[in-house]
């Protein structure tokens, strides 16, 4: 004690108040929104209030859902809303909450669940318009569950009994090392149940299902996107880019609809000249990915980065699906491909590292992984930390 006192008297306060302080992080974006679509993000664990490891291990809360429902209500750039959900389910606080703030939102918000949609996020997501999911989502876990440890055989075996003074009842009956009685069982049990019901009647509302033809599916199992749909618990598999095309057109108005029409019109025409570059731009890549020279690399993205549509593919996309449905199948695969080679290319470049090889960025060590990943929602290349990190881990596992 003498010596921590010393240290105390002995420390420069002055030189501590003054040292630089790390400036706070920013503010995750509550939306990001393209061709009129505000696309709120609701991925990973649920819980009401965010917490520290959200930001390590991703999460959403339930109170920035909410958040961003209403921001993006008053956004006047905002036509329409896209719940984009990655979720295994969470806690009970604040779903029914969000689940609310989703039917009375003004404007058309469809849910589109991407690989994951259980429990706690299928409630949410019963709440939109639609739903829609990717061919290979889990989509279900309905139901309620908690778990209670009787840790008294344990206490007693260390030689130690506790005693519980309470008021009665089940008052007191999931302390630590007191019994777990039958009638607090019982209790838990009924609670469990009228939360199951509350989940049930959302659902049955949102799907305009029979609430006893819901609780026949009230048993947690989980169900890929085909037998989901014929369930009734989503209304089309389809992936993120075909949901977001499709609120993107039906939110449009009719000036909206005929003036991306003429511009699809003016895109159209370069069609084929954007086929003939991008057909020589692949296959540059190709002899380029084959010798791996980054040199070539760093000359092909600049390239790459003067065809056109550069500034605008997601809106050409939009523009072209709008008026010529029969040719937006060939020219996506194009542009797909054209895009992706182009942000493969430039994180190749980026990072020194070469084509057919993992990124120098070694996911196994978790201060360089996200370190890498807030460079690349810094640069720009992703929204949040959540992404980045699932794209880097993608292209590592690419590279194997």
């Amino acid at each position: 004690m003498k010596r921590m006192l010393e240290i105390v008297h002995g420390a420069d306060l002055n030189e501590l108040a003054a040292a630089k302080q790390e400036p706070p992080p920013e503010p995750r974006p509550l939306y990001s929104v393209r061709d009129g679509v505000a696309t709120i993000p609701v991925s990973g664990p649920l819980t009401k209030y965010e917490t520290s490891f959200q930001s390590l291990l991703g999460g959403t809360s339930t109170l920035r859902v909410r958040e961003g429902l209403r921001a993006a209500n008053a956004d006047p750039s905002v036509r329409a809303i896209l719940l984009h959900i990655e979720s295994p389910g969470g806690t009970v606080g604040g779903t029914a909450e969000a689940y609310d703030a989703i039917v009375n939102s003004r404007k058309h918000d469809p849910s589109h669940i991407e690989d994951l949609g259980a429990s706690a996020a299928l409630w949410i997501a019963s709440a939109s318009k639609s739903i829609s999911a990717n061919k290979s989502a889990a989509v279900g876990s309905i139901g309620t569950y908690t778990a209670i440890q009787d840790t008294s055989g344990a206490y007693a075996k260390d030689g130690v009994k506790v005693h519980v003074i309470s008021s009665g009842g089940v008052k007191g009956g999931g302390v630590d090392g007191a019994p777990i009685s039958d009638a607090y069982l019982a209790e838990t049990q009924k609670r469990i149940d009228s939360i199951t019901d509350l989940f049930v009647e959302a659902v049955a509302k949102g799907r305009g299902m029979s609430t006893a033809r819901v609780k026949e599916l009230a048993d947690g199992r989980i169900h890929l996107a085909t037998a989901a749909k014929g369930l009734g618990l989503i209304d089309k598999v389809a992936s993120l880019d075909e949901a977001h095309f499709s609120i993107a057109r039906s939110a449009m108005n009719e000036d909206q609809i005929k003036a991306a029409e003429a511009l699809a019109a003016e895109k159209a025409a370069e069609n084929e000249q954007l086929k003939a570059q991008l057909a020589e731009a692949t296959k540059a890549l190709g002899v380029i990915a084959a010798e791996r020279e980054l040199a070539g690399m760093a000359a092909l993205v600049a390239g790459l980065k003067n065809l056109p549509f550069q500034a605008g593919l997601a809106e050409a996309l939009v523009t072209v699906k709008a008026a010529a449905p029969e040719a937006f199948a060939a020219l996506e695969t194009q542009l797909r491909a054209w895009d992706g080679a182009l942000k493969v290319a430039a994180l190749f470049a980026e990072n020194g590292s070469t084509v057919g090889a993992a990124p120098a960025v070694d996911i196994q060590d978790p201060e360089k992984y996200r370190a890498a990943a807030d460079d690349l929602v810094k640069d720009g290349k992703f929204n949040t930390r959540y992404e980045a990190m699932k794209h880097l881990r993608d292209l590592a596992q690419e590279g194997k």
